[in-house]
This record gives C-alpha cells, structure tokens and sequence, in this order.
C-alpha cells in the first residue's frame, strides 16, 4: 500500500479479503475519512495497523472485525472522533483496545462483542459521549469495564449480556444520562450493580432488565445498595 503514502484524506476506506496483507505501511499521512467510513476486516494475517497513527477523525462507521492475528488497536491512538458506530467484534488475537485512548465520541452506536481474549475496555478511557447504543457482548475473557469511566451519557440502550466473567459494572460510575434502556443478561459472575447508583441518583426513565446474571436485583435494590 505505500503508492498511498500521500493521501490524507479519503470519503471511505476498506480494507478487506486480503490474505497476505500484514500491516498498513503507506497510509500513515492520512488524517481523515469522510461518511463512507472505515472498515478493516477478514485480513487473516493483518498484525498491526500502526500505520493510521495520524488518522484524527472518522465520519462514518469504524468497524474492526474478523482479522485474526490483530493483537492491538494501536495506531488509533489520534482517533479523536466517529460520526457513526464502532465496532470491535471477533478479533481472537485481540488483546487490548488502547489504542483507542484519544477517542472521545462516538455518534452511533458502540460495540465491543466476541473478542475471544480481551480483558478491559481500558482503551475508552477517555470516551465522554455514545449517541446509540452501548453493547458488550460475549466476551468471555472480560474481566470488567472500568475502562469507560469517563463516559457520561448515551443516546440509546446500554447491553451487556453473556459475558463469562464480568463481575461489577463500576465502568459505569460517570453515567448521567441514558436515553434508552439498561440491560444485563446472562453475565454468570455479574452481582455489583454500585456502578449504576450515580445515574439512579441523577434520574434514570428508560427501560431496565436484569435476567440470568449472579444477582439480578431491581433499580429500586440499586439504590438502597450501600456502596464504598
């Protein structure tokens, strides 16, 4: 790809289907990407993607997915920006997300689902606002979420369901305000609810499910939870 090393700006990236393709040397002048959005996926031997290092800004979509031997998401650590939704979804090899350390909005929607050995979201550390949904599902190696501390609101319903070892929701001491619902379902280790008190407390009218997790208790349970 290093014919590209002087584009800096492009409408839509996708980067798909290719089997010997390791890395993204040739894009690191690229700084932005318009609403057609990004899209890095089934790239079998693709290992890093350092190479967007300069990319600020996402218009459309980002959607990292299926690429087998990705370890990490650095080279996003400028991605200020996603108009549209993120997705993080079955990376296997996919360790960390910290290369998402500068990212502080996402428009749409925000997935993290089947990365098989992930274990924090330690990478959002910074993420403020989600315009749709939040949704942590299947992966079985998370340990928790303290990761999206800083996150303050969301636009539509925040999901975590069938995730093996989470155990608090303490990621989500910041929330201030949902617009949709809140939904846990089926996170077998999932019993410290302290995370969602602020919220309560600030004022929550959406929709609220707890089924299948270690202790399902009512918002009203929530509240009268003392936390440290």
């Amino acid at each position: 790809m290093n014919a590209l090393s002087s584009l800096t700006s492009v409408k839509g990236l996708k980067i798909y289907f290719n089997n010997a393709l390791s890395n993204l040397d040739g894009l690191n002048n690229l700084s932005s990407i318009g609403v057609d959005g990004l899209t890095i996926e089934e790239n079998p031997r693709l290992t890093n993607i350092g190479a967007l290092i300069g990319l600020g800004s996402i218009g459309g979509n980002a959607i990292v997915e299926m690429n087998g031997l990705l370890a990490s998401l650095d080279g996003l650590d400028n991605l200020s920006s996603i108009g549209g939704d993120l997705t993080i979804a079955e990376n296997p090899r996919l360790t960390s997300i910290g290369g998402l350390i500068g990212l502080q909005s996402v428009g749409g929607d925000a997935i993290v689902s089947m990365n098989g050995i992930i274990e924090s979201l330690s990478g959002l550390g910074n993420l403020i606002s989600i315009g749709g949904d939040l949704a942590i599902d299947e992966n079985p190696s998370l340990k928790r979420i303290d990761g999206l501390s800083r996150l303050e609101s969301i636009g539509g319903t925040a999901i975590a369901s069938m995730n093996g070892i989470i155990a608090d929701l303490s990621g989500l001491s910041s929330l201030s305000s949902v617009g949709g619902g809140l939904i846990f379902l089926d996170n077998p280790k999932l019993a410290d609810y302290c995370g969602l008190q602020h919220l309560l407390f600030v004022g929550f009218n959406g929709t609220y499910a707890a089924v299948g997790n270690a202790v399902n208790p009512t918002l009203a349970e929530i509240e009268a939870t003392f936390c440290d």
